[in-house]
């Protein structure tokens, strides 16, 4: 792998003027503010304490550590005193943390539904409390813990400023009690879990605490930074820790597996093993050996009929694990981005396979080509030495077979796995209250049939006040040498006071770029800019809070047409009553289309509005709803509108149960059919889904899932792309062709049982029953929802049980 440098000389000229307009958008001020400090928590020896984790906090070594009780009301961001008092308590030894919590809340006012790991976004608003370590001391990177009322746990990680991430999980215990004045929480976390720099004879960590009141839908924090201020992880306060250095720890984490196929007709039984080793605080390896990525999980059912990709997060725990120093910008939070750009996106490893050599047109059946290829094995390294971080990733995949049919003759179809590695290299730095940063990573993909390969550097900086935030990167991909592309962006946030919130983005990506082997970027070839303003306020006259963005955009392809423009409306309000009602209003002028036709030309659309509405009850209630109403204009003309309605009931704490319901109809739907052929479509969607989630205890879940999507379309009008960008040109239905109607009916039902055995290891029986027959014509909703149901194109039970060993 080269310095990006080392391939300018190979560059045409339009590719050096390319770089270079680059390198002027990077250059820019580079900056952490001079944080308080928290003073000190209870230190003991670890084998003198009996401290039993069970949420009661009875022992005598609670009454000997000092409490931290002074919180204000950060959501909504008005700083008051809170209604109820609250206090923390820490103990620390050479071995880990332990956290205790008394938390004053009359009984009647307890809000508790128990949910899985990570679980209780979005539709769950109960009493939990949290802890937010920044153990590098200097506000580089942290971790985040979250313990609910009732025993259910969440944690992560956490970069500057408020990156907030859940994919690593940690081995961690947490408990809760209640009495009928107040509720209580514990938790011990040990050293040997986290990221730190090397040991000395005293560290400092960054360390924010949180209360979040369902009832009243508030948020208490102490220290006293509300979100609607852009410093955050930057200022939190300092604690003292005496001796603390981890020792090595090493985890193995073995498993086994038997799925059986109900399509196949097959058993398959599965062993391997995971390992995670810190030597010392500062780095961690670890490596899989044959793991097995079963269907424990499944990904939301999604029908995209466009050209470009759908996005699909990460839920694989090895490569959850670590996975934060990879991140190079905000762009790479799917959460946050409408277009998410990621170097690393680890769903192409053991992804669907390549399309494999096939010089006899072999029929290849669709489940055939979908299904994702096994990994041998993957090993990844990070560490830290000063204010260098770093990140190795590797990994190798299996050959894989495909059954294919040629003429009514059985014949076996292979490919050869692909090899993958990464290196990420990152310097921060915190003088004088600023935060700057500077990194590095390449990748590559080898292939049977080529390399890909993806060289990175990116500029991050953060100024003393934390009024300027400046988030930079450029990129350069080489496609087995045949195919050289570079590009580049510049974010900038301004804050000007809390609450109100300027930024600017800038963006060049030439056609040449393409990092979607290992990464994912929505499309290339775009250079333009998108500004927003923000305004947040709270504790308004007839109002709880009121938050608003206008937001501008404008981009081009290489010919100077513009391919996305629009101006966004949205308005967020909190009423007294916690009913949330959000509105969105959009225009978008009539932009040049220059990807769906597959190279096949490039057309123009009409200018196009959107109007959004939903409304959400307040979710700590046992019966909580959504209303949703959209309506918008199609690309050529014509109209869509639709709703959803969600609905969930908590009966009890233990049983969550929620039913989903969204409608839409679309008169004038465009959809490339060949070549240079359009069809538009009149068209009706239908998609239900159903969830229900019982819990024995926090640890015993119980769930049923079901998702269904079912569309069905009648063919419209008949198009052909202009030989010069421009509109659509009509034309009549060839006569005696075959009718384009076609039907959609995507079906996902998951049963499953976990038992959380011990941290990070778990007994699993999953069954999973997805369908998505093929319709070339329009049909009824029922019986494509009876094909969908009689013509599986999976089905698996599978029985898992992993468990970690080791300190």
């Amino acid at each position: 792998m080269m310095p990006l440098v080392s391939f300018l000389p190979r560059l045409g000229h339009h590719k050096r003027k390319t770089l270079l307009a680059l390198l002027c958008l990077l250059i820019a001020p580079i900056s952490v503010f001079a944080v308080a400090e928290a003073g000190s928590f209870y230190r003991a020896a670890y084998d003198d304490l009996n401290i039993i984790v069970d949420g009661k906090l009875d022992e005598a070594e609670w009454s000997r550590a000092s409490a931290y009780s002074n919180f204000v009301i950060v959501e909504p961001d008005t700083l008051e005193q809170p209604k109820y008092r609250t206090e923390y308590k820490f103990i620390y030894t050479d071995k880990g943390l332990y956290v205790g919590a008394y938390l004053q809340q009359p009984k009647e006012t307890h809000v508790f539904w128990l949910t899985s790991r990570d679980g209780g976004g979005g539709n769950s608003n109960r009493d939990n409390i949290g802890v937010i370590l920044d153990t590098s001391g200097e506000g580089r990177y942290g971790y985040w813990f979250n313990l609910a009322l009732g025993g259910s746990i969440s944690d992560g990680t956490l970069l500057p400023e408020r990156q907030f991430s859940r994919k690593w999980d940690g081995a961690w215990d947490g408990a809760s009690s209640s009495t009928e004045e107040a509720w209580y929480g514990e938790m011990f976390i040990p050293w040997s879990i986290l990221s730190m720099p090397k040991g000395t004879s005293t560290r400092q960590i960054g360390i924010s605490l949180r209360r979040e009141v369902a009832h009243l839908s508030e948020a208490w924090q102490w220290p006293h930074i509300p979100r609607t201020q852009s410093r955050f992880m930057s200022d939190l306060p300092k604690v003292e820790l005496e001796a603390v250095s981890p020792k090595q720890s090493l985890s193995i984490v073995p498993y086994a597996s038997v799925t059986a196929d109900g399509i196949d007709k097959r058993i398959k039984n599965k062993v391997g093993t995971g390992l995670y080793w810190r030597p010392t605080s500062n780095y961690q390896l670890m490596a899989t050996l044959t793991p097995d990525f079963g269907s424990v999980e499944s990904d939301d059912v999604i029908v995209n009929l466009s050209a470009f990709e759908t996005f699909f997060p990460e839920k694989r725990l090895f490569f959850q694990e670590g996975q934060e120093i990879f991140e190079t910008s905000p762009r790479a939070d799917p959460r946050n981005n409408r277009q998410p750009l990621i170097l690393l996106h680890t769903r192409r490893i053991g992804g669907s396979a390549r399309e494999p050599d096939n010089p006899l047109d072999a029929d290849i059946e669709s489940i055939e080509e979908s299904k994702p290829i096994d990994l041998l094995g993957a090993v990844k390294f990070n560490g830290q030495f000063d204010t260098m971080r770093f990140g190795l990733l590797a990994a190798v995949e299996d050959d894989i077979r495909f059954d294919a049919d040629l003429n009514g003759q059985d014949m076996v179809l292979r490919q050869s796995g692909s090899d993958y590695g990464v290196v990420r290299v990152l310097y921060e730095d915190t003088p004088d209250g600023k935060f700057r940063g500077l990194g590095w990573m390449s990748t590559i993909a080898h292939h049977a049939d080529g390399d890909a390969m993806v060289h990175s550097s990116d500029i991050h900086y953060l100024s003393k006040t934390g009024a300027w935030k400046v988030d930079s990167q450029l990129i350069y991909s080489d496609i087995d040498g045949q195919q050289n592309g570079a590009g580049g962006f510049i974010d900038m946030h301004y804050q000007p006071r809390q609450g109100l919130d300027h930024s600017l983005s800038l963006e060049l990506f030439d056609s040449h770029l393409d990092i979607n082997d290992l990464g994912f970027q929505v499309r290339n070839d775009v250079r333009g800019f998108r500004y927003a303003f923000g305004l947040n306020k709270s504790n308004l006259n007839r109002v709880r809070n009121y938050a608003m963005e206008l937001s501008l955009d404008q981009k081009w392809n290489h010919k100077y047409q513009t391919v996305d423009s629009g101006i966004f409306i949205h308005q967020r309000v909190t009423l007294n009553n916690l009913i949330n009602m959000n509105l969105n209003v959009g225009y978008f002028p009539g932009i040049y289309d220059d990807i769906s036709s597959d190279g096949n030309g490039t057309f123009k659309f009409v200018n196009q509005t959107f109007t959004g509405l939903n409304i959400n009850s307040d979710a700590s209630k046992r019966w909580s709803m959504g209303l949703g109403l959209r309506r918008g204009s199609e690309d050529i003309g014509g109209h869509n509108y639709g709703g959803t309605l969600a609905l969930t009931w908590r009966p009890g704490n233990k049983l969550t149960m929620s039913a989903s319901l969204e409608y839409m109809k679309r008169k004038g739907w465009l959809l490339h059919q060949d070549d240079r052929d359009f069809t538009t479509f009149n068209a009706k969607f239908w998609q239900p889904s159903l969830n229900l989630d019982y819990f024995f205890t926090a640890k015993h879940q119980f769930k049923i899932a079901l998702q269904w999507v079912g569309v069905s379309a009648v063919e419209n009008e008949f198009f052909v792309t202009p030989e010069r960008a421009g509109k659509l040109i009509e034309v009549g239905r060839t006569p005696g062709a075959e009718t384009d109607d076609f039907s959609i009916s995507s079906l996902n039902i998951q049963v499953r049982y976990r038992w959380e055995l011990a941290p990070l290891s778990d007994l699993f029986l999953v069954y999973t029953r997805t369908a998505d027959p093929d319709t070339t014509s329009s049909r009824g909703f029922g019986g494509l929802f009876s094909d969908a149901l009689s013509e599986p194109l999976g089905e698996q039970l599978v029985l898992k049980l992993r468990y970690r060993l080791g300190s």
